[in-house]
């Protein structure tokens, strides 16, 4: 690996960052990063941008979000001279510099502005990823139904086998989040199709980790609308529900408890207990 003194590119020792940071030696990365912005007098604007959003990603990868976020904004005034792909960089950067500091309103506007200046500058996979990300933010924020126009966008920029198994996997989320689990297992399962294939593992661990949780939804679901069957079909009484269930009472009542609460006020009342045992 080259040594800092021997890099005589600006571009040279963000890849030279970037590699470490790769690496997992964030320390060193910083350094480095820091180092070629300390002679900022013979670096051009760009130059000191594209540094400085390095710098901030190196900076969230060691958990220094309020430093990340203090990078992004020491270069604000500087980011409207440079070139359409370095904007969009720069507000995909300070957009995740708010995410992690859980400002999601900021997120959302930072990075709308990077999805339109990828756009504007062509550069299709980038505008679709952060498209893709507004989306899981939109669900992060308990709006899962504005999810899904940001993921026709993304998949209308990007229709790469492994970046459409990632839509999918965020649009299954958007959907079970809007209890939509039916939906949500028929775009799950679609998800791990495209991948199983591939040697994406990180990417296919993490759409089965999504099809187990809608699983467990999904037969959630369905357990209750069995039970809520045999409930209406036993008029209200426990017992006999249970009965049509093939389960015992107990089971029963530890499922209205445990998973089904709001089955509870279709069944008739608990016979209150006689005689010297009664609640007075």
């Amino acid at each position: 690996m080259k040594t800092l003194a021997a890099i005589t590119t600006t571009e040279g020792v963000r890849q030279l960052a970037v590699t470490l940071w790769s690496a997992g030696r964030y320390d060193e990365a910083s350094v480095t990063l820091e180092d070629a912005l300390s002679e900022h007098s013979s670096l051009e604007c760009e130059e000191i941008v594209s540094l400085s959003v390095t710098l901030a990603v190196v900076k969230r990868a060691q958990g220094k979000h309020d430093e990340a976020l203090s990078v992004m904004r020491s270069i604000a005034s500087l980011v409207q001279l440079c070139s359409l792909p370095l904007k969009g960089r720069y507000h995909n950067g300070l957009g995740a510099s708010h995410f992690w500091l859980k400002n999601y309103d900021q997120t959302f506007q930072e990075w709308t502005a990077a999805s339109y200046y990828h756009e504007q500058a062509g550069e299709l996979k980038p505008h679709a990823e952060v498209e893709n990300n507004i989306a899981c933010l939109l669900i992060e924020m308990g709006k899962p139904d504005e999810a899904h126009s940001h993921l026709d966008r993304a998949l209308a920029a990007c229709g790469d086998v492994l970046f459409v198994a990632q839509v999918d996997d965020t649009r299954a989320r958007a959907l079970l989040a809007s209890g939509d689990t039916k939906g949500a297992l028929n775009v799950a399962l679609a998800s791990v199709a495209r991948l199983k294939d591939t040697d994406a593992t990180t990417f296919l661990e993490t759409s089965i980790r999504t099809l187990a949780l809608v699983c467990k939804a999904f037969e959630k679901e369905r357990e209750a609308e069995r039970i809520e069957d045999a409930i209406d079909r036993a008029s209200g009484n426990r017992q006999r529900a249970a009965d049509i269930l093939g389960i015992s009472r107990q089971a029963l009542e530890k499922k209205l408890e445990r998973k089904h609460k709001h089955l509870i006020d279709k069944c008739t009342p608990k016979r209150q207990p006689r005689g010297k045992y009664a609640k007075k």
